[in-house]
């Protein structure tokens, strides 16, 4: 697998959806929220509505304000085949 391609093309999902709409809170499994506060606790991940409407899957990070530390998603995964 190519990890720099996967992780380019998970960057820039995340640059596509700053600008999104209506963001549900629930993250699909195996995806969990991650961070340092306050920004972890305050800051919403979840699916963004919007853009799963028009048929582009995607996790969404949301901070309404602006807030110290960060916040962010991520899974674990087995390297091996």
């Amino acid at each position: 697998m190519n990890y720099r391609a996967l992780i380019a093309a998970t960057l820039a999902a995340t640059v596509v959806v700053v600008q999104a709409g209506t963001l549900d809170d629930s993250i699909p499994k195996p995806w969990f929220k991650n961070g340092a506060d306050p920004a972890a606790k305050i800051c919403k991940a979840g699916v963004d509505t919007a853009i799963e409407k028009a048929g582009t899957p995607n996790l969404s990070l949301r901070c309404d304000t602006r807030e110290e530390g960060f916040v962010g998603v991520m899974q674990n995964f087995i390297a091996s085949d």
